[in-house]
């Protein structure tokens, strides 16, 4: 008798799962949370706090990023690519102004680092779609 039961509800499950309705060949995916915005309120950092960051650093990706200055401006650059006019989000954390990259750097006792580099770089063009961007996030190392 359990059997004739069980037998009943399986097809009856088999029968309503054919019935669904096929899966669309649209597949939806979410965009990246993450976004590369201006401070509000820039911090307010001097040329000697920002001496300390200075250098260049190894990327997990294999790049290398410099952090420098020119007078009073800071910049970025990863790689040979172009360089990025810098403003101070907080005291260890910096944003291009073209909102290009911003990064984050936590400075260690002899010499250790940490942190991460988020950049917009150009998307590998999909079958059908446009390039477009991508964020780019790699972390020191």
């Amino acid at each position: 008798m359990n059997k004739l039961i069980l037998i009943s509800l399986l097809s009856v499950l088999a029968r309503g799962v054919a019935a669904q309705q096929p899966a669309s060949d649209t597949v939806h995916i979410p965009a990246a949370a993450e976004r590369i915005v201006l401070p509000e309120h820039p911090y307010h950092m001097s040329e000697g706090d920002f001496y300390d960051y200075q250098r260049a650093y190894g990327l997990s990706n294999g790049q290398t990023l410099r952090l420098y200055s020119r007078g009073f401006a800071m910049f970025a650059r990863v790689d040979n690519e172009q360089q990025h006019r810098l403003v101070a989000a907080s005291a260890n954390s910096f944003v291009a102004m073209d909102r290009q990259l911003k990064v984050r750097i936590d400075l260690g006792p002899n010499d250790s680092v940490g942190g991460e580099l988020v950049m917009v770089v150009p998307a590998t063009p999909l079958a059908g779609g446009g390039a477009g961007e991508r964020l780019l996030v790699a972390s020191f190392h």
